[in-house]
């Protein structure tokens, strides 16, 4: 018969570091009819199974875990590891089921959130500024989203987005007489979504918006957008459109964050 719990901490060592000696280790603990149902390595029967925990990433979502010990209740088991700071989650959750012989028949995993965070003053950090700025040439354009006069909502990439103080953001807005002006003049709330998957990093902007009229904030909102931006616009047709922020939330380089005004 075989080790439930040694079976079980293979399982989880080829899912924090999937390397080929990892792998080949956790075979050994899987029923041939294995399911795993989760967002590391699904799969049904052993050999697939052992081929979606090689093809993870690394390092993976739970590398550098802290596991709590095996809770064995006949023919189950739980583990839980604490994730380390920074990451998406607060902890994973993996709950096995055994057959007879001790081999692991089924793996459920569930992602702990975090706690909410206690909020801070609204000051956007340096690291913010430097993604929300560079966010068009890095492919992650900021996404706005606004209500118009009629009670319609609306989304819409902003290449032009970026910080304009500590606790605002500009926009350049090259047709002004799209409908995002007269939305914001009925309707001031915006919410705003930045996202990197490559670095997990997501930062969520709630705050009213404002069309400028005042020419020296439209030279400098123009000057401040991406120089993609402007030359999409290189006779300044259009208009400004400054955010004050009440809220800003999301992951950050040192974990989940939550600012308000």
């Amino acid at each position: 018969m075989s080790d439930p719990v040694d079976a079980i901490r293979r399982y989880l060592a080829a899912a924090a570091g999937p390397t080929e000696e990892a792998v080949h280790a956790a075979a050994a603990g899987l029923a041939p009819d294995v399911v795993v149902a989760g967002t590391l390595g699904p799969a049904s029967g052993r050999e697939a199974v052992l081929a979606a925990l090689a093809a993870l990433p690394q390092p993976t979502l739970v590398a550098g875990a802290e596991w709590s010990e095996p809770q064995l209740d006949t023919d189950t088991a739980s583990v839980e590891g604490r994730l380390p700071r920074g990451k998406p989650f607060a902890a994973m959750s993996f709950r096995f089921r055994l057959d007879g012989s001790g081999l692991i028949a089924r793996v459920e995993q569930r992602a702990v959130p975090h706690p909410p965070p206690a909020p801070a003053a609204l000051a956007l950090t340096d690291e913010i500024r430097e993604a929300v700025n560079g966010a068009l040439a890095n492919g992650t354009p900021v996404v706005l989203s606004y209500v118009d006069a009629q009670g319609a909502p609306h989304l819409s990439f902003r290449g032009s987005t970026h910080v304009y103080g500590d606790d605002q953001l500009a926009i350049w807005v090259r047709d002004p007489e799209g409908g995002l002006l007269r939305a914001i003049e009925a309707n001031p709330r915006v919410a705003l979504l930045y996202r990197d998957p490559g670095t997990r990093r997501s930062y969520q902007f709630a705050g009213r918006a404002r069309a400028e009229r005042d020419p020296s904030v439209a030279e400098r909102v123009y000057a401040g957008a991406p120089e993609l931006e402007r030359n999409l616009d290189a006779q300044r047709r259009g208009a400004p459109v400054i955010v004050d922020l009440d809220r800003v939330e999301g992951i950050g380089a040192g974990g989940r964050f939550r600012m308000e005004r």
